[in-house]
């Protein structure tokens, strides 16, 4: 038996015009009330997921921030996070302008 359906929102469970279309939302509420946990996934932050996501009373879980948090929707807070640590993005950004100071053939 299918316990969980995780679905991308734009041009997933959201159309062009990014509604959740009727026969999308019936089919939501269909298979929550037989019990499938349903998961919207985001690059978002949740709080930017559109309200009529945000508002769907089955929800318990969304995976946002392009896979980087799992949200607990009920308790309002992250539960699970795999973020870059500030050292290393620093780093990251921090290298190629070095080099570009390095490389450089005028003096500053």
């Amino acid at each position: 038996m299918l316990q969980g359906v995780v679905f991308d929102l734009d041009g997933t469970l959201l159309n062009s015009q990014k509604e959740l279309t009727l026969r999308t939302r019936d089919a939501l509420y269909a298979a929550a009330g037989a019990g499938v946990e349903i998961v919207p996934t985001t690059g978002r932050f949740f709080t930017g997921m559109p309200e009529v996501i945000q508002k769907l009373p089955f929800l318990h879980f969304a995976i946002t921030i392009n896979g980087a948090q799992v949200y607990d929707i009920r308790e309002k807070k992250a539960v699970s996070t795999a973020e870059i640590p500030l050292g290393i993005l620093t780093s990251f950004i921090g290298a190629p302008f070095f080099l570009a100071l390095l490389l450089r053939r005028s003096p500053l």
